[in-house]
């Protein structure tokens, strides 16, 4: 796919990212039982399936969280440069941490903050690994879509995910899920719907682009991480991802709401019903029924219910379900405020996306 295509298609995720990002902004750091009440609060809104206001920083309908700034770094950098470049990436990420935005993980604001004074664009999560810091929720996943969307192979989506999520967090097991969210995402964007062993395929895949990939920065984290790299995808194999019988708004998760597979679980639940015509398991006591006879890309409402890091989690989301589905409902895009950005504007000029 040329430049102007990888363009067009990265822009419609860029939208989707910010989507996810902002509705599921209104029930962060929500626990279940406080999500019938919040939705109560908003319901003149149309939220879940439309833009409200709300969440910990009290934002405005639209508005983004870090989620979204940091993949308008990458996809800001693709616009203007015509190709990933990680330096650049990294360049702006550390301007935009230097602006005081509303919101930046820890993680996140660390690993910048080492990187700003270092001469190479991957010395702050480097850092971190190498003393032992524990890995917390990261933006990884949740700007991983803009990532996928630029590459035009399958190894270019690998390299393009892996590197942007060491430009934060060193953790195998983050760099393993973001680029097995990588995988889903070019599968649907080539027109197929990932298959019940899509793990072992990817697996393959991965080891064997591994193998004979020879960018310096992935292999200076392959070097580093060692064996854990093996038992991270060990662990993504071994972990029970299944959906079917699962649904993350009436189980208690709180011990794994950071977790990047947990992260995972909820895309794939997403995705599964969203295309299904079966009927959802039951909805958790006091959600209406009605919100769960959507279906399609409107399913990523379902994602901001379901609270914790629920921005995270619906950033991440978005892009599969517009892959799958095509966009989402007008009431989800109509008013984010990336959409008034010049650049933004100047990207649907080229391409006819926005």
């Amino acid at each position: 796919m040329n430049y102007t295509g990888l363009l067009e298609r990265s822009g419609r995720l860029m939208v989707a990212i910010a989507a996810g990002d902002s509705l599921g902004s209104t029930s962060e750091l929500k626990r279940h039982p406080d999500i019938p009440y919040l939705l109560e609060s908003v319901a003149s809104t149309g939220w879940p399936f439309a833009q409200a206001r709300g969440g910990p920083l009290e934002l405005k309908p639209g508005d983004p969280t870090d989620e979204t700034e940091m993949a308008l770094c990458l996809f800001l950098s693709f616009l203007e440069l015509y190709r990933f470049e990680p330096q650049d990436v990294v360049s702006r990420l550390i301007a935009w941490k230097r602006s005081h935005p509303r919101t930046i993980k820890a993680a996140a604001a660390n690993a910048l903050s080492w990187t700003a004074s270092s001469d190479r664009w991957f010395e702050g999560p480097l850092h971190e690994w190498l003393q032992g810091k524990p890995s917390t929720i990261s933006s990884a996943l949740a700007r991983n879509g803009i990532a996928a969307g630029m590459a035009s192979t399958l190894d270019d989506a690998f390299r393009t995910s892996l590197l942007q999520c060491i430009m934060t967090d060193f953790c195998p097991e983050q760099v393993v899920c973001c680029c097995a969210h990588a995988f889903l995402l070019m599968e649907l964007l080539g027109g197929a719907h990932p298959s019940e062993d899509w793990r072992q395929a990817f697996r393959l895949l991965f080891d064997l682009w591994l193998d004979r990939e020879r960018d310096g920065a992935v292999g200076a984290w392959r070097e580093t991480v060692g064996d854990r790299l093996t038992g991270s995808l060990d662990t993504l194999l071994s972990a029970d991802l299944s959906v079917k019988d699962w649904n993350p708004l009436g189980a208690d998760w709180s011990d794994s709401v950071d977790r990047p597979l947990h992260i995972l679980r909820i895309v794939l639940w997403a995705l599964h019903w969203s295309g299904s015509g079966d009927r959802l398991l039951s909805a958790p006591p006091r959600l209406p029924e009605r919100l769960f006879h959507r279906r399609g890309s409107a399913a990523l409402g379902w994602v901001a219910l379901c609270g914790h890091h629920a921005d995270t989690y619906a950033a991440a989301a978005a892009p599969l379900l517009v892959a799958a589905h095509g966009p989402l409902p007008q009431p989800m895009t109509s008013c984010l405020q990336i959409l008034g950005r010049a650049q933004i504007r100047k990207a649907g000029a080229l391409t006819g996306t926005f």
